[in-house]
């Protein structure tokens, strides 16, 4: 009797209009061809891309074969390389998660990326972490580009808040709406309105705001961030990285909370006088309302910290002068069997921070995970794009000299790619993969140096769920998001058989 082979796909594409020997669209054939057999894989479809294409959004082969992936029609996908496949990383790894989740994997014929074993699968997994991780810190390098323009006094902003719109050159001015922003700083200055009352009188007025989401009524949250809002008294708003260098000279970041007002170049509709005013009636009633300054509160298990006696969510809420956490099930007129009901976060702080110091990285994966993504160099890739869009202006001006194109092409072509080389000039900062996996190789120095918020996104990053026991004041287990499990049940020996609850853990409290 013949064994059942394993259906695969053979995925193959040319990278530019110029081939180099050893990667036409023949030699990935016969190697991927090659290797099926080896294998022993049984190829029932082979997807040829002819035509180069970066996104995999622009390649039809490409769309094609993932839906017949959806479909079944194959269990595994080989490739000549992985470049093959995809060169932007994190593109890539979200097919693959894609693709798991489709029940066909990913191997290439002539590297070593085999996601098909359980090794692989792993792999698989902590490569999705770092793809996330990369895609942050490429997002905040471009950032800067954004700080550069607000030190200047340019605005970032998409949508100019109520009150302004754009010039023909787009700079923002002051709008027909102006006068209704001073009335309205003015009347709050009083002391004597509201934010609900000064939004119902801007409805009555027939005004809507000109937010991201459209047009809608004000609320009185959309008129407390207008009256907080330093571009109306001819601020922009500059944050995120300190007057400080480090040992490498690079400008250090510091707290979202720090923020520098810098002098714009709009024209304000209030007096700054006038804008400290209002400043000054919030800070009062505050102060009279006995509440913390906004932001002062950072609950780390928000919408994750569970009772473990009842299995209720707990809320959010101060406990005495602190952040704290508490049951409400018997609120709802239901039952739980937990004596107490509040519980303080610093004192779960402790667990927190004994499973963080317990989340090792492997050193033999941690070495494949960069040894794979650094095979794929965003500066790089950005250095070539950029010599690229140059080499276009070049013809393009041996163009015009010839008097191939006339003056319209000429300055439209020179703007866009004048516009996409200004794009890149931001992107072109190289992420230090090895710095990001020694740091996440030691949780708990990670954690350790975060900020209150910062722990809270990592806790958001990697937990479900954590159990808490309100009578023995402490973390009695937690569930891993679904793709961090791997790594978890490999660190944790007390992992639950069920894959997804750990029970019993001794976090070195007196309670174990």
């Amino acid at each position: 009797m013949n064994q059942i082979q394993t259906p695969a796909a053979i995925y193959v594409r040319v990278s530019s209009e110029e081939q180099t020997d050893g990667h036409s669209l023949d030699e990935q054939q016969l190697r991927c061809r090659e290797f099926c057999q080896r294998r022993g894989y049984h190829i029932v479809a082979e997807y040829v891309e002819v035509e180069s294409a970066k996104n995999i959004a622009d390649r039809p082969q490409f769309q094609r074969m993932i839906a017949d992936a959806r479909a079944g029609r194959f269990r595994v996908i080989v490739c000549h390389k992985l470049d093959r496949f995809s060169r932007d990383v994190v593109d890539g790894l979200t097919v693959l998660k894609d693709l798991t989740q489709y029940g066909v994997a990913f191997t290439s014929a002539s590297e070593e990326f085999d996601f098909t074993t359980p090794v692989g699968e792993m792999v698989l997994t902590l490569l999705l972490a770092f793809a996330r991780w990369y895609r942050r810190n490429l997002i905040a390098e471009t950032t800067k580009g954004k700080q550069g323009r607000a030190r200047k006094g340019m605005t970032n902003a998409s949508v100019l808040p109520f009150g302004y719109k754009r010039d023909e050159s787009g700079q923002p001015v002051p709008s027909e709406d102006a006068p209704v922003v001073r009335e309205m700083f003015e009347r709050y200055s009083t002391g004597l309105f509201t934010d609900l009352q000064i939004a119902e009188w801007l409805n009555g007025l027939g005004k809507t705001t000109n937010g991201v989401w459209g047009k809608r009524p004000f609320s009185r949250d959309t008129v407390r961030a207008m009256l907080l809002n330093p571009f109306y008294a001819g601020w922009v708003v500059y944050r995120g990285l300190s007057d400080r260098e480090n040992a490498r000279r690079e400008r250090m970041r510091q707290s979202k909370r720090a923020v520098k007002l810098i002098p714009g170049q709009h024209e304000p509709i209030i007096s700054r006088e006038l804008y400290e005013r209002c400043q000054a009636i919030r800070g009062l009633r505050r102060r009279a309302a006995g509440r913390p300054a906004a932001g002062d509160r950072v609950y780390l298990l928000s919408r994750l910290a569970q009772c473990a006696h009842c299995g209720g969510l707990l809320r959010a809420t101060r406990v005495g002068r602190e952040e704290g956490y508490r049951c409400t099930t018997r609120e709802r007129g239901l039952t739980c069997s937990a004596q107490r009901t509040h519980i303080s976060q610093s004192a779960l702080l402790p667990d927190l921070s004994a499973i963080m110091a317990q989340l090792q990285l492997p050193e033999g994966v941690k070495a494949e995970v960069l040894r794979i993504l650094e095979a794929s160099d965003p500066a790089a890739e950005t250095s070539r794009k950029r010599e690229r869009l140059e080499g276009e202006l070049r013809r393009l001006n041996r163009m015009y000299q010839a008097g191939t194109v006339d003056d319209d092409y000429f300055d439209r072509e020179a703007a866009r790619i004048k516009a996409e080389l200004a794009a890149t000039e931001v992107q072109v900062q190289p992420f230090d993969l090895r710095a990001a996996a020694e740091m996440l190789s030691d949780m708990a120095q990670l954690w350790q140096r975060a900020s209150r918020g910062e722990q809270a996104e990592i806790v958001r990053a990697l937990l479900e769920r954590v159990e808490v026991d309100l009578d023995r004041r402490q973390v009695v287990g937690f569930v891993p998001k679904e793709e961090y499990r791997s790594l978890f049940r490999a660190v944790f020996a007390n992992f639950g058989s069920d894959g997804i609850r750990t029970r019993g853990l001794c976090l070195d409290r007196a309670a174990c």
